[in-house]
């Protein structure tokens, strides 16, 4: 909430207050910041007259003044939007920009200067007669600029402005009559908020861009086209399967998906299985050469199978008998 010379200002969207960002205190009667505003939102203006007299409060929206608001010393003031009948009002609310080539509209870019803005003019205020008001002239309030387009050449495209919602019912309250202090173009304090949509902010590095949160449905890109490699079980492994590697293509939901789970367990006993059968064919071989009492020399040509450690033999004996113990 910008505060300057005991004047607390903020902007509610949707009941909730505004964050400010990169907040610019000018002197000692001015303080600036940015907003994020976003089409359809509606707001307020909240002020909080923590100074030592009373205030009188004009907000100006894209630089169209609104009716002048009372404040009294330690209360807080709430500007809903411009009243329509002594029970009704409109609500202030973010809309967007229409455009137009028409030359005539860009002749009149002088009148979008301020678009984007909501500033408040503060003044010291001495308080007259209360009284309430049955004149419907108290209830005919300035309302924000009209719904003409910009060209479309205008600095201000991509920005928001501001509208009017739909009508809306309120209590009836007490009109009020003072006497301001400072003259208008020297006011006791001024505060302006730079509404602008987020992504705009986070072009001009004004708020921080949003996190990029990835999605857990979603699969990871390979380094290369080989597949990845299965990890075996640590607990009751043995060399041969810790060796082996399977075949296993990740889907995007396998954290979910029974039937992936059951591959990998078909793909851990396709494994044991081959180790198996190759420990057996090694152990028929070192049997036959028992039987025969002469050296075997195992060839073993690769395979797509787990690795084996083959015993070595010498290579001075004559008699030798050679397995192939490929599975072609």
């Amino acid at each position: 909430m910008p505060a300057i010379r005991g004047v607390n200002v903020s902007i509610v969207i949707e009941g909730q207050e505004a964050p400010e960002y990169e907040t610019l205190v000018t002197g000692d009667r001015s303080v600036s910041c940015y907003i994020v505003s976003a089409v359809g939102q509606t707001f307020t203006i909240k002020i909080l007259n923590s100074s030592e007299q009373d205030i009188s409060v004009c907000p100006a929206l894209d630089g169209n003044w609104a009716r002048e608001s009372y404040c009294e010393v330690g209360k807080e003031k709430v500007i809903h939007g411009p009243n329509v009948t002594k029970t009704s009002f409109r609500p202030y609310q973010f809309g967007e920009l229409r455009l137009t080539d028409d030359g005539q509209a860009e002749a009149d870019a002088h009148r979008w200067e301020d678009l984007g803005c909501i500033t408040i003019r503060v003044r010291r205020a001495k308080p007259g007669t209360y009284k309430l008001t049955e004149k419907s002239k108290a209830y005919r309030q300035p309302v924000p600029g009209n719904d003409d387009p910009i060209h479309e050449h205008c600095k201000k495209v991509g920005m928001h402005r501001v509208t009017l919602g739909a009508e809306k019912p309120r209590k009836s309250s007490c009109s009020a009559s003072w006497r301001k202090i400072e003259p208008t173009d020297a006011p006791y304090a001024t505060i302006k908020f730079m509404y602008r949509p987020k992504d705009v902010l986070q072009a001009q590095e004004i708020i921080p861009p949003s996190p990029t949160i990835p999605s857990a449905s979603t699969s990871r890109k390979r380094c290369d086209d080989r597949p990845h490699a299965y990890r075996p079980p640590r607990s009751g492994s043995n060399e041969l399967l810790s060796q082996h590697t399977a075949d296993v293509k990740r889907e995007p939901s396998e954290a979910s998906n029974g039937a992936l789970i059951r591959s990998r367990e078909l793909a851990v006993k396709r494994a044991r299985v081959e180790a198996a059968k190759a420990a057996l064919e090694l152990a028929e071989a070192e049997l036959d050469i028992a039987r025969s009492g002469s050296v075997a020399l195992l060839k073993r040509e690769p395979s797509p199978g787990p690795s084996l450690r083959h015993p070595r033999v010498s290579a001075s004996r004559k008699s030798a008998i050679v397995i192939d113990l490929t599975d072609n």
